[in-house]
């Protein structure tokens, strides 16, 4: 098994893999470059916004998701 640092991964590239980010263009420029259809993404280090309708301007995930995706997200980081 590696040290921790050589399992180390950019938390939005990560995100990108797994499908809960997409970007407009890469590299992405500003935060108009995060597609209306991504589900989370990370502007602050340590903190994950979830683009929740209703809270964002283009909120894709629906609050009855709010949770379950939440919960994904932890155990996605988690490992």
């Amino acid at each position: 098994m590696g040290s921790p640092s050589s399992k180390r991964t950019l938390p939005n590239t990560w995100l990108k893999e797994k499908g809960y980010l997409k970007l407009k263009r890469e590299p992405p420029e500003s935060i108009r470059d995060i597609d209306p259809s991504s589900q989370a993404f990370i502007l602050d280090p340590g903190r994950v916004y979830i683009n929740l309708k209703g809270k964002m301007p283009q909120g894709s995930v629906e609050p009855s998701d709010y949770e379950a995706l939440c919960d994904e997200l932890t155990k996605g980081f988690g490992k």
